[in-house]
């Protein structure tokens, strides 16, 4: 491999672990909940021109591309809800700076989204979950269960294993109870 190849291959890694990154996830997730109030106003218009047309096109476009994209790195239900929230305050931020009516309830209830994204952002990441496990190296296993060959796992057959059986009888290797009490012989 060549010098220029070698300094390409390096740009490529650069470039891979940016796109994996969380901060550049968060910003074209951001971006993405922007172009949803891009096309929410457009389609609000009714899209009675070819310009409002278009804009919608490309801003739908966009807004699930960038969700899609930021998927790769936040967690799906964490990204949609971000997404969503985000969405919808800025699309009542336009509709307000637009002449729509604005009210302190209106208002609260906008501030109650953000807060709700920003705890969502602020959790996120906390205990891995199966993408996280799968993104570590580990092997995921449904339901908090041990993946295949956790010898350790709380969940394993080890774990669930006691010295007795049910109903008193003696479990395989452990000497039974004396059922009859003691000998009297």
């Amino acid at each position: 491999m060549g010098r220029r190849e070698r300094a390409a291959a390096g740009a490529r890694g650069r470039i891979g672990a940016l796109a994996r990154s969380r901060p550049a996830a968060l910003a074209v997730l951001v971006l993405a909940a922007a172009c949803e109030a891009v096309w929410a106003h457009a389609l609000g218009g009714g899209l009675r021109s070819a310009t409002a047309g278009i804009a919608f096109g490309c801003a739908l476009f966009a807004s699930f591309a960038g969700l899609a994209w930021a998927m790769r790195t936040i967690p799906m239900g964490t990204a949609y809800a971000m997404w969503t929230g985000l969405g919808a305050a800025l699309t009542a931020a336009w509709g307000f700076a637009d002449g729509e009516p604005f009210s302190f309830g209106r208002v609260a209830g906008i501030a109650v989204i953000v807060v709700a994204v920003a705890g969502l952002q602020l959790t996120a990441g906390r205990g891995a979950g199966p993408r996280e496990t799968r993104a570590a190296g580990g092997r995921a296993a449904p339901h908090g269960d041990a993946a295949p060959g956790d010898d350790a796992a709380p969940h394993s057959d080890a774990a669930l294993r006691s010295d007795t059986a049910p109903h008193g009888a003696a479990a395989p290797g452990a000497e039974a109870p004396d059922q009859h009490g003691p000998d009297t012989a």
